[in-house]
């Protein structure tokens, strides 16, 4: 006899197919922008990787998530190395962690200094493709030489590590500073989007393509100088486009251009304009520019082009900076700047920007160093004080009277006369 009695609904409920999640921005990856639209406009939804720890914001020269890596969680996270000696460097202490490996404060030994050590996953090194990232950030680094670009100091492998050694950054990333300031006025906006915009040029002049640009990656020195970060997804313009998937969306996606995000490798120097653009808006008005609550919607967003006026949500903004934004992040390349030097000679142009950043005290000790490169040519003028003319203390000379002058002319003119007589 069969029983009456409902089925279990939990197991009813087993046996349903699992209901398709759309991650958020902030816990999806670089891979999923591409998987997530259509050049042609088509909406095409992929299901998205399992959320992923977010890697630490303060990490000194921060890999990204990659396409196949994922982010380490608490449960296999690996230990920490500190005390180790891997090579020339002994690690001191741990300063975060991403998809591709680790960061760690460390000794150079042989030349006694403090770096930055990136260590490859063990587990990514087996992987020729990672480790060609890798390398390949290492010579991005080394192929420019800027006091606003971060310094790689070596690359090499010591037993199953790959490292990369980099300069040491103390000051916190502009990320962190913007958390505890909310965000920045325009005086020190500008300064730091001119600086990054040197910077950037300098790349581009090298043929090297950032496409990472992010307040994450701007440092700041203790002495208060600007450096420019994580080249880990940098693009030799002349390299091999194999090593960048076909419609990979690498970068970060509110500051990511909208054809970088359709494919990455097929992309110029405007994709950087676009991403300090939009970093700019946020520099000086704390939100950004495009909002959307997944990849896809966030996309879209851009795909529109329409954002909320810089001026609306900063009293500082003048109008014509307004406009410099607007054409900075433009939905079409073409409509943008065509170079960081069209960029620079318009925000120069405002003179607002200041001479060091206000927020940002130097450690006791320590002087901002002061150089005449160009990266430094923004820097507005001191206004020359007007000086009011000297007034003589003389005296005006008075005009010599005929009775108290009694050697003078008409005197010898009287002697004359009467000699004549």
């Amino acid at each position: 006899m069969a029983s009456d009695t409902p089925a279990n609904p939990d197991a009813d409920s087993a046996k349903k197919p699992p209901r398709k999640v759309v991650a958020p921005i902030e816990q999806a990856d670089s891979a999923t922008v591409a998987e997530g639209m259509n050049v042609e406009g088509k909406t095409i939804r992929k299901d998205p990787p399992a959320a992923t720890k977010p890697a630490n914001q303060e990490t000194i020269a921060t890999v990204p998530p990659e396409d196949e890596a994922g982010d380490f969680t608490h449960d296999d996270a690996p230990a920490d190395k500190a005390g180790q000696v891997i090579g020339d460097y002994k690690l001191l202490r741990k300063l975060g962690q991403g998809g591709m490996g680790e960061v760690y404060e460390a000794h150079q030994l042989s030349l006694d200094r403090i770096v930055a050590l990136k260590l490859l996953a063990p587990e990514l090194a087996s992987k020729e493709a990672f480790v060609q990232r890798f390398l390949r950030e290492a010579r991005a680094m080394a192929k420019v030489d800027h006091p606003n670009i971060l310094r790689a100091y070596g690359v090499g492998k010591a037993g199953q590590y790959h490292y990369l050694a980099a300069e040491f950054i103390s000051g916190g990333s502009c990320e962190s500073w913007l958390k505890k300031l909310g965000k920045f006025s325009i005086g020190d906006t500008l300064y730091l989007v001119l600086q990054i915009a040197h910077a950037l040029q300098h790349a581009h002049e090298k043929n090297i393509i950032h496409r990472d640009i992010k307040p994450d990656n701007i440092l700041l020195t203790k002495e208060g100088e600007i450096k420019v970060a994580d080249l880990g997804l940098a693009k030799d313009i002349d390299e091999d486009v194999s090593l960048t998937k076909t419609g990979a969306g690498a970068g970060t996606p509110i500051y990511m251009a909208p054809e970088q995000a359709r494919d990455a490798k097929r992309v110029d120097a405007r994709v950087d304009i676009y991403a300090l653009g939009v970093m700019l808006y946020v520099f000086l008005t704390g939100r950004p520019p495009f909002k959307g609550t997944t990849m896809v919607e966030l996309i879209a967003a851009k795909d529109k082009g329409k954002f909320e006026p810089l001026r609306k949500h900063s009293t500082e903004a003048p109008p014509r900076l307004d406009l410099i934004v607007d054409k900075m992040i433009a939905m079409d390349p073409k409509l943008r700047f065509g170079s960081c030097l069209e960029v620079i000679k318009e925000l120069e142009g405002l003179g607002l920007a200041n001479e060091s950043l206000s927020f940002f005290a130097p450690t006791a000790g320590a002087e901002v160093k002061k150089t005449s490169s160009p990266h430094c040519l923004h820097r507005r003028r001191s206004p020359r004080l007007r000086v009011p003319p000297r007034r003589s203390r003389r005296l005006p000379r008075k005009k010599a009277s005929r009775k108290t002058c009694g050697t003078g002319t008409s005197s010898r003119r009287k002697a004359k006369s009467s000699a004549r007589r």
